[in-house]
């Protein structure tokens, strides 16, 4: 007991486990062992002795309190609140922190109503007392889960940006003066999400997203108008979570008035597997298929394919809100048109930081390798693309329905074939209103 005590939890094993084995046992030390291997993460030993902590009905409150815990650290909410009921009705000085325990629970079940009423009942209870003191930070917390899991959310952008070389003109000199390739854009979007959350094991979110991008200069040939579907029904398996996500995307390009330019749509597996509680590893497979609806002259230069796109990435979140995802893809796509079938191999790095309370900064970097598969029908060379970009930007929430954002863009690609070697940057300030 003086090691476990003083947090020395594995010298308390060994003799906490002899004093059970030895004649007579001291019983009570049946519950203390428990806790010491639920302190040290060991929950199988740990519910094996507190099964004979029951047994001999020794401390019964701190026995049925212990065994709550242990059932919500297994995820098992409804037994562990019962449990954790159970300690209160046998000893009610256990009734703030069972309380409290409770209310954690509520919010990890995404029951914000009932750990609300919890944590109130808490701070109620002792407003005084450490736990008080904890509760009014899980409030906190709930109030923001609950406007971030809004099941049916809506966001508005509007974004004013400056591009370099919108017609991704080549640095060339041998390459004929394409125009004026700077230009003032307009960005408008409109975004609706469904993130229902499940109690029980279902997963599902979707939505419907459309963009216009209307130009200063070349505005009857660029201007874009994009609506985007996209769902993900899935199930969780304990850590494993498996969704099937399908996108499907439709531009609209002026020339000079607004024509169907490009569809596309993906559909496949994504898996999610949670390795702790702040690290997360994705992997995910589709079939993909690019429809571009413009003549492209020659039937070698048709941009039409299909073919797969994957990835597997590498999550790890921060206490203090930031976020690191790095990831490696694959594609392998064969087009209509001999000129345009290739395989690529995608690295990217992200990272999102807070830099005040209500402030985010973002860093990330992308390199794209493509290899294409057959001999150039004009260049009479295998066409090799290095695609690479970096953005910089800063998130501030001034408030919870308000954002204001300013990205940089930098994209570089270096091609054996100068027709599509160019570099352009992107400069963009805006808002988002989120309802």
């Amino acid at each position: 007991m003086s090691y476990k005590q003083a947090g020395d939890f594995e010298e308390a094993l060994p003799p906490l486990r002899e004093s059970l084995t030895m004649q007579p046992p001291a019983k009570e030390a049946a519950v203390e062992l428990a806790e010491v291997l639920y302190r040290l993460d060991d929950l199988p030993e740990a519910k094996k002795w507190l099964a004979l902590s029951e047994a001999y009905n020794t401390f019964p409150a701190k026995t049925a309190f212990l065994k709550g815990t242990i059932l919500i650290k297994e995820e098992k909410i409804p037994e562990g609140i019962e449990a954790l009921e159970r300690a209160k009705r046998l000893d009610a000085s256990y009734g703030q922190i069972v309380d409290y325990h409770i209310g954690i629970a509520h919010l990890a079940n995404h029951d914000y109503d009932k750990a609300k009423e919890r944590l109130n009942a808490v701070v109620a209870q002792d407003p005084l007392s450490d736990l008080a003191s904890f509760a009014r930070r899980y409030q906190d917390i709930v109030e923001e889960r609950r406007q971030l899991e809004r099941p049916v959310m809506m966001t508005l952008g509007i974004m004013g940006q400056y591009d370099t070389n919108m017609l991704q003109e080549p640095g060339s000199s041998d390459i004929p003066d394409l125009g004026k390739e700077k230009s003032l854009v307009m960005q408008t979007s409109f975004r609706l999400d469904c993130l229902p959350v499940f109690s029980g094991n279902g997963l599902f979110n979707a939505g419907f997203a459309i963009g216009n991008s209307l130009h200063e200069r070349n505005s009857t040939t660029y201007d874009t108008l994009t609506g985007t579907f996209y769902a993900a029904p899935g199930y969780k398996f304990g850590r494993l979570a498996v969704n099937l996500s399908t996108n499907y995307t439709h531009t609209l390009k002026r020339d000079p008035s607004y024509k169907r330019y490009y569809e596309a749509y993906t559909v496949g597996p994504l898996f999610r597997f949670l390795l702790s509680q702040n690290q997360i590893v994705e992997a995910y497979g589709a079939y993909a298929k690019d429809s571009y609806r413009i003549d492209p002259g020659l039937p070698e230069e048709d941009q039409d394919n299909s073919g797969i796109e994957s990835y597997v990435g590498w999550i790890r979140l921060f206490q203090n809100g930031g976020m690191a995802n790095f990831k490696y893809g694959y594609s392998d796509k064969d087009a209509d048109g001999e000129n345009w079938s290739n395989r690529g191999h995608r690295f990217t790095a992200n990272v999102i930081f807070p830099l005040r309370k209500a402030i985010q900064g973002q860093l990330g970097g992308d390199a794209f390798l493509q290899r294409y598969k057959n001999t150039h029908t004009i260049y009479d060379k295998t066409r090799k693309d290095q695609t690479y970009s970096a953005m910089a930007g800063l998130i501030w929430d001034v408030h919870k329905s308000v954002s204001l954002n300013a990205l940089y863009n930098y994209i570089h690609v270096k091609s054996n074939i100068d027709l599509y070697d160019y570099t352009q940057h992107l400069y963009t300030v805006g808002l988002e209103l989120k309802f």
